[in-house]
């Protein structure tokens, strides 16, 4: 019996010893949260290209909106259609102590890693329309099916459309064109006859395109993944006089 008293008394001095450890942890870890209306605070977007028109429209957005809050640096950092370059930016930026991070994933898989790397350091990470295949703070993305119905009925449910596709690796790219494809399977008249990677460029669309034209008599509409590879396609559709 005596055996058995002094167990449990040596196990309510471990649980006593465990719980103000505990507390101490959690208020250490409070005392590190920042107040995000009175602290500095700095968040990064990391665009999958900078030069990209919708990438700069919500960049212009995103320091609009935070323009507001007279502690909140906002920085964007050219991720140049590169997962090499997006991967060294994130290390960079994990290095920097940057609060936020808002990402556009070049290649879902190269950067998850990365994506890793600053959550386990505190930083959350919302992917832009670009996910990463690993888990983390947030993903804003757009609709998948309703382009495919929209080019459906702009040409009366007949016709043949080609592709426009974004780096190869880039899971918006993937999902969306799924979600493409699978819709426009609903349309049996409509035949996609083609798809090449425009890596999300204007320049490399207008050239990918201008192989489309050189290739096929008729095209009835053209499905991009992104605005920057959408005004490509339509100026050399134009000059084409098509």
């Amino acid at each position: 019996c005596g055996n058995v008293q002094i167990d449990g008394a040596d196990s309510k001095n471990t649980t006593s010893s465990t719980s103000s450890s505990e507390g101490t942890q959690e208020a250490a870890v409070k005392s590190n949260v920042k107040d995000p209306y009175a602290d500095d605070v700095k968040i990064a977007f990391v665009p999958n290209v900078i030069g990209d028109s919708v990438a700069a429209a919500w960049g212009d957005g995103m320091e609009k909106e935070l323009s507001i809050f007279e502690n909140v640096t906002f920085q964007r950092f050219d991720g140049k259609a590169s997962a090499e370059t997006q991967v060294q930016i994130m290390s960079d930026l994990v290095n920097q102590h940057y609060d936020a991070i808002i990402l556009q994933a070049t290649d879902a898989a190269a950067l998850a890693a990365s994506v890793e790397q600053a959550e386990a350091a505190g930083i959350p990470v919302i992917t832009l329309n670009m996910d990463a295949s690993t888990p983390h703070a947030a993903l804003v993305a757009m609709v998948d099916y309703e382009a495919a119905k929209n080019i459906a009925s702009s040409i009366g449910e007949t016709g043949k459309v080609v592709i426009i596709q974004a780096t190869p690796g880039a899971s918006r790219g993937e999902i969306l064109e799924a979600g493409f494809r699978d819709e426009m399977a609903k349309h049996p008249d409509v035949e996609i006859i083609d798809a090449q990677t425009g890596e999300w460029l204007t320049e490399k669309a207008n050239v990918v395109m201008n192989d489309f034209l050189t290739k096929y008599d008729k095209i009835d509409a053209v499905f991009c993944h992104n605005d920057a590879m959408a005004e490509g396609a339509s100026q050399a559709a134009e000059a084409a006089g098509r």
